[in-house]
């Protein structure tokens, strides 16, 4: 409600601090403002034999644990740097795209501009079709709108139902046999 954010951070809602540091994940704002491990300023380290480590980014330890996959010991604690944001709200635009290389043109286009982006493409799309699929880019937008705190942890609250009407373990556990190639093939031309 400060209007601070991390950056770096994926999409999914199962997603933790020490996983992220330990996979030096990305997000929609990787190509900007770096990875997750970028963001880390220093953690606890928990060792095997029971010994807890401050690390700082000096460190040669800090390098090998970020993206370390957690093999050197459980981070216990993360000092991250937090990013100002204008706003809660993200004004976002997508473009279609015919190819591989009008999707790295509008990419590359936008870099300026976006604060976020993330291209879809459709792999399975052939000859002058390749790389087909659409380019979403998001803006910080700066407004006076106050946020709906309801709304707000609504958002952050991974959902149980698919599309909003059915649940959603059956409805993937039902769906398995589609996310074949053909399934995705279908999927992609619909979408």
């Amino acid at each position: 409600l400060h209007n601070w954010t991390l950056s770096s951070c994926p999409g999914g809602m199962d997603v933790t601090v020490g996983g992220a540091v330990s996979n030096n994940v990305h997000g929609k704002d990787a190509w900007k403002n770096g990875n997750f491990g970028d963001q880390v300023q220093q953690f606890k380290l928990l060792l095997a034999n029971g010994e807890i480590l401050e690390v700082s980014r000096s460190e040669e330890l800090f390098r090998a644990v970020i993206g370390g996959m957690g093999l050197l010991g459980i981070i216990i604690e993360v000092t991250l740097q937090l990013q100002k944001i204008p706003s809660p709200y993200v004004k976002v635009t997508s473009t279609l795209t015919r190819n591989i290389e009008e999707s790295i043109e509008v990419l590359e286009n936008s870099k300026d501009d976006a604060d976020f982006s993330v291209t879809w493409i459709d792999a399975f799309a052939q000859g002058t079709r390749l790389g087909r699929g659409y380019v979403s880019t998001g803006k910080w937008v700066e407004t006076s709108k106050k946020t709906d705190v309801r709304a707000l942890k609504k958002s952050l609250t991974k959902p149980t139902l698919v599309f909003g009407l059915l649940p959603a373990k059956p409805v993937w556990f039902i769906g398995r046999p589609f996310f074949r190639p053909w399934g995705i093939k279908l999927v992609n031309r619909l979408h």
